[in-house]
């Protein structure tokens, strides 16, 4: 700003010195102190003009539309200030070219020259639109200020008609002279083109025809380069027509408008960017008469309202099938809404109907939602009457079924003492309570030793006993929304096989084996002790040696089923039994053994051969007069050992533990 008033006043002492002189001349002391007086009071008018008017800066004139297709009288463009535009402001425009250094198209005939808008003793607002036409400009109809022509000699003002296009560049300073000193460029719009080739063109946002640097084009009355002091922030190139075919037909643009996209902006930032924004313009070809273009455009271009803010985002809501809810939020400075969904391929509009209502308001309501909303995602956007619009974040909408049944339990056939599952699945269940129906309707299952997962999809049954033949299972799946669901119903079939029949004492031969005892039964196994016949482990083989006055236990299997409880036999020889009691002058102990098996005898023991109850021989050793036998490494079981001494064999079974 110092700059600039010092500037003026250079020029202004010259001005006042050249009248100066000029009086002295005609008036030589008669008239020299009016003279200085009316200086004086000429130089204090200027210094209240300057302090008055606005200094505008690159960037701060934006055109908004231009039409160069018709005549000289007809040339009109409109432009818009992001500044409050002050009284005195002056402005120059000219249609004059820069080529480079300090070179400018010079002022010429009817075609080439400069232009000043005075505003006069108003204020025009930031973001108001100014159209000039010929030597007049004009807001909403009404004139506002004057515009002189300052250079050229053309009596309307700027010639923008050229056929292959022009540029108008906006300036102040230099008394209307875009290359005298003190001139701050303002803005610049330009709609030339220097081809090259098909569809490419030197022309450029940032440098506009790159005149002396390749281009295409030369110094002409439609060409010019950036003036320093602008950039592309500055100043905006509509660029040209680009048809599909032919390619020979590429055109320039003598006519467009911007076309109010966003419109009015709250901020002069945003109307800045949308202006210079390419596509938001409508760009007329040269031979296109049809198509309409407004000069001005008669857009509300800036309010100093606030756009619309979210204040309030819309929550995720967790609901059960057919149940209510709603999305809410709020927004400051709005005055409308509306809802969207995503139901999976983008955000679209709500209506309002049976499941929706409220879709243009803050509260969306959706009642009996159904499962196949699940998932999908709400946002509303907001407007004002400044903009942009608003948009709030998403909320998921999350619609629970209740639970249902997908896998019914299966009835168990199985033995006494067997263990069996009972499983079910349930889609959406959270819980399984399993319950038995024992004769009396069913009731819940706790765990216990026979039943286990009685919370979960499979109960569990162990050692189940006959007690429990007819018994039926089912499962109550509940879930985060009701009802819960029952299960069909499994019965459980517990077979029970009674022991067999027979003598309880039967007589054998010397030499026999396990199969000449009779019993009535089917599959008939036999075993050393009742433990192991109760736990169905270690069955003898049927070639299995009878030893005299021992007990066998025997069971029987009835459709896969073998009976828990046995029959107890005795075999008894009784000409053995004399026998062996002639001869039956050893004992051992302890009976059962863990380590060390002892023998007690009058006579000498020569050696002993121990034997499994099936009458596979173990080990043997000769005693030499040793009493006793090391049994530590034999597993648990029932064993037999023969005996041998003078007198002869003696057997007698032992169990170690």
């Amino acid at each position: 700003m110092r700059n600039l008033y010092h500037k003026l006043f250079d020029s202004l002492k010259l001005l006042i010195a050249t009248f100066d002189t000029k009086i002295r001349v005609k008036y030589p002391m008669r008239l020299k102190f009016k003279t200085h007086k009316m200086l004086f009071l000429i130089m204090l008018s200027t210094v209240n003009f300057l302090k008055s008017q606005t200094v505008l800066s690159a960037g701060d004139i934006l055109i908004t539309s231009f039409d160069a297709t018709k005549t000289v009288v007809d040339d009109k463009f409109s432009f818009v200030s992001l500044k409050d535009l002050q009284p005195n402001t002056i402005i120059y425009f000219t249609d004059r070219g820069f080529f480079g250094g300090n070179s400018w198209q010079a002022a010429n005939g009817g075609t080439e020259g400069s232009i000043a808008w005075s505003l006069g003793s108003e204020t025009i607002t930031a973001g108001t639109e100014i159209v000039i036409q010929s030597l007049t400009a004009k807001v909403n109809g009404v004139n506002k200020g004057t515009v002189t022509s300052v250079s050229g000699s053309n009596p309307s003002g700027l010639s923008l008609s050229h056929p292959s296009g022009d540029q108008i560049i906006i300036f102040q300073g230099g008394l209307g002279v875009p290359s005298a000193s003190g001139v701050t460029m303002v803005g610049g719009f330009h709609w030339n083109y220097c081809p090259n080739g098909y569809y490419a063109v030197y022309t450029t946002d940032s440098g506009w025809d790159n005149l002396g640097a390749g281009s295409s084009c030369s110094q002409s009355t439609s060409s010019s380069n950036m003036p320093p002091g602008l950039d592309s922030d500055s100043t905006f190139w509509i660029g040209f027509y680009k048809p599909t075919a032919p390619q020979t037909d590429i055109q320039n643009y003598t006519r467009g408008q911007f076309n109010g996209n966003g419109a009015p902006f709250s901020s002069l930032a945003a109307l800045k960017a949308a202006i210079l924004n390419r596509n938001n313009w409508i760009a007329v070809k040269s031979t296109d008469t049809t198509t309409q273009i407004n000069v001005p455009t008669g857009i509300t271009y800036y309010s100093s309202c606030t756009a619309p803010a979210i204040t309030s985002q819309p929550s995720a809501s967790t609901i059960c099938a057919g149940a209510n809810t709603i999305f809410s939020a709020t927004a400051s400075n709005a005055t409308a809404y509306q809802w969207q969904v995503n139901e999976g391929s983008g955000f679209t509009n709500i209506s309002n109907n049976s499941v929706y209502s409220g879709a243009t308001t803050a509260t969306l309501s959706i009642t009996g939602a159904t499962a196949g909303l699940n998932g999908y995602q709400y946002r509303v956007v907001a407007t004002g009457n400044c903009s942009p619009s608003v948009t709030s974040s998403s909320a998921t909408l999350t619609v629970n079924a209740a639970p249902a049944i997908t896998s019914q339990p299966s009835a168990s056939t199985i033995c006494a003492g067997a263990n069996t599952i009972f499983s079910a699945t349930a889609s959406n269940a959270t819980a399984y309570q399993w319950q038995v129906n024992e004769g009396s309707g069913f009731t819940n299952i706790s765990n216990n030793s026979i039943y286990s997962g009685a919370t979960t999809a499979t109960l569990s049954i162990t050692g189940a006993t006959a007690g429990l033949n007819g018994y039926q299972y089912r499962v109550v799946a509940t879930g985060n929304c009701s009802p819960s669901v029952t299960s069909n119903s499994a019965t459980l079939l517990v077979s029970t096989t009674q022991a067999p029949t027979g003598a309880s004492v039967q007589s054998f031969e010397a030499g026999n084996t396990l199969s000449v005892l009779v019993v009535t039964g089917q599959n008939i196994k036999w075993y050393a002790t009742q433990n192991n016949a109760s736990n169905h482990t270690g069955a003898l083989p049927l070639t299995t040696m009878i030893v005299n006055d021992t007990t066998y236990y025997a069971t029987q299997t009835v459709d896969g089923c073998e009976s828990s409880e046995s029959l107890a036999v005795k075999a008894f020889n009784e000409t053995l039994n004399v026998m062996n009691s002639k001869i039956s002058t050893v004992k051992i102990y302890p009976n059962p053994v863990r380590e060390t098996l002892n023998f007690n005898s009058e006579i000498k023991i020569n050696k002993i051969v121990v034997v499994s109850i099936d009458g596979k021989k173990i080990f043997e050793k000769n005693l030499n007069g040793e009493k006793q036998v090391n049994v530590h490494n034999l597993i648990q079981g029932t064993y037999l050992v023969n005996i041998i001494t003078e007198n002869g064999t003696e057997t007698i079974k032992f169990i170690k533990n």
